[in-house]
């Protein structure tokens, strides 16, 4: 989805992440006020720009990222789904990290199946 998708009175789902705040995240519905050529602003005036997150060394992911010199940048979605979807993919990155630790009742069986899901060409 790119900035031109975007058309003034769209709904948009506006979330926050609170990563270091303990808490958990934050979804707002707002609308669309504006679209311009770097911006879309919503209707509490805050603009969101277009931006390429690194997932790993081979893989980026497209989103929209607020635009603000302090405190957490929300994160822009045309769809509830897409913004819900995001949150899924962080804890899903949380509950992977924590495999690592030794007293977890997998198997090595088991993650080299779980390897071999996640990284089918190597």
């Amino acid at each position: 989805m790119t900035i031109k998708d975007f058309n003034p009175g769209q709904k948009i789902y506006v979330l926050y992440m609170k990563k270091g705040y303990n808490a958990a995240p934050e979804l707002f519905e707002r609308k669309v006020v504006k679209v311009g050529r770097k911006y879309i602003t919503d209707d509490r005036g805050c603009r969101f720009y277009e931006s390429d997150i690194i997932l790993s060394s081979d893989r980026r992911t497209h989103v929209f990222l607020e635009d603000r010199e302090f405190g957490e940048k929300g994160f822009l979605f045309a769809t509830k789904e897409e913004a819900d979807s995001w949150v899924e993919l962080d804890e899903l990155e949380k509950w992977l990290a924590t495999i690592r630790c030794n007293n977890h009742p997998y198997t090595v069986e088991q993650l080299r199946r779980v390897k071999e899901i996640l990284e089918p060409d190597v």
